[in-house]
């Protein structure tokens, strides 16, 4: 097995990964009902997630699904074999500490109506460490059109694997030591989408690296 893309010490054995974290995609599909389109250069391929009913595959992709096509068949946004387990933890307990402090808000911000700037103050370092490990995901997935350049990929490896922590509580106290930190300049769009009526798409784009443009369901 390959070592964990993380760490680069450990094997990765963890499947299930997640490029994007799931709370962010829910309202784009239901879980393991996925019906989704990857538009590449040459080709455009249909996968569906494993909760999908035959008849629904049949009118989603146009025709009944071959046996090689459902062996081969994946969702774009999870990816075998590129964490070690460990890492995966590390990676689950920053999103939980952001969906925890910084979706909610924003959920309940967004039901209001209104469009605002939220001023997270002292939570800069949570809100960059969080959207650093989502780029960089989108960028060592081979799922993904998208690619960090000169050297940024590593750097965000180094910095993201030097500042997260195998339990929630020290992750919580080192995020509480540095709350301003921010490696790299960042700006964040949100919108909130009705569950299951989203018209949403993930498109992580390669062309614009000055900066880097990533449209991730609600957010850009």
């Amino acid at each position: 097995m390959e070592k964990c893309r993380l760490c680069l010490n450990n094997v990765a054995n963890e499947t299930g990964s997640h490029t994007v974290p799931a709370f962010i995609l829910k309202t784009l599909f239901p879980r393991d009902k996925e019906m989704v389109f990857t538009i590449k250069p040459r080709n455009i391929t249909a996968n569906v997630g494993r909760a999908v009913l035959p008849e629904d595959v049949k009118e989603f992709v146009g025709k009944e699904l071959t046996d090689e096509e459902i062996a081969a068949n994946k969702i774009p946004f999870i990816e075998d074999y590129i964490f070690c387990k460990s890492c995966e933890k590390r990676l689950g307990h920053l999103e939980s500490r952001y969906a925890d402090v910084i979706q909610k808000q924003l959920n309940k911000q967004a039901n209001t109506g209104k469009s605002e700037i939220l001023k997270m103050k002292e939570k800069s370092f949570l809100v960059s460490l969080f959207w650093y490990s989502v780029i960089w995901r989108c960028s060592v997935s081979s799922n993904y059109l998208f690619n960090l350049q000169n050297g940024d990929e590593e750097i965000l490896r180094a910095y993201l694997n030097e500042n997260l922590f195998d339990s929630s509580q020290n992750l919580l106290s080192h995020i509480d030591s540095k709350p301003n930190e921010c490696l790299f300049p960042l700006a964040v769009f949100f919108y909130l989408n009705s569950e299951n009526d989203s018209s949403n798409v993930l498109e992580p784009n390669s062309e614009y690296f000055n900066p880097y443009i990533l449209h991730i369901n609600e957010y850009i």
